[in-house]
C-alpha cells in the first residue's frame, strides 16, 4: 500500500498498520480518502471527558468491559459491543474507561471520520 489515498480495498493483517503509522492504525484519513480512521487499542485508563466538533466517535469492545458516559447517559459495554457516541450535531461530551482498570482492546474510530 502506498501513501496515496486508497482508491480500492486493501487488507491490513494482524500486527500491521497502514504505511507511516503505528501498527495499531488499521485505517487512516489518508488511506480512506478522509472518510474514517480505525485504531486497535489496549486501554488501561481512557480519555478525559471530551467533545469532537467535526467527527463522530465510536468503538467496538473485543474483551473486558468498558464504562461509557455520553452526555448524561451512562452505559456498560462488554465483549462484542459496539458503542456509537455521536458528537458534531449533539455536542455531547463523552468519556470511557475500562471497568476494574483491566486493560481492554477496542477498535476506536477517532480523528477525521464519519463525515
Amino acid at each position: 500500500m502506498t501513501n496515496e489515498p486508497a482508491v480500492r480495498g486493501y487488507v491490513v493483517g494482524p500486527g500491521e498498520g497502514v504505511p507511516d503509522r503505528t501498527p495499531d492504525v488499521k485505517a487512516s484519513g489518508r488511506s480512506t480518502g478522509g472518510s474514517l480512521t480505525v485504531m486497535e487499542l489496549a486501554v488501561d485508563g481512557g480519555p478525559p471527558r471530551h467533545t469532537h466538533t467535526r467527527e463522530d466517535e465510536s468503538f467496538y469492545v473485543f474483551t473486558g468491559v468498558v464504562d461509557v458516559e455520553c452526555g448524561e447517559d451512562r452505559f456498560q459495554a462488554g465483549p462484542g459491543s459496539f458503542v456509537p457516541a455521536p458528537q458534531p450535531a449533539a455536542r455531547l461530551p463523552v468519556r470511557w474507561w475500562p471497568r476494574d482498570g483491566a486493560p481492554d482492546r477496542d477498535a476506536g474510530r477517532t480523528g477525521q471520520l464519519l463525515r
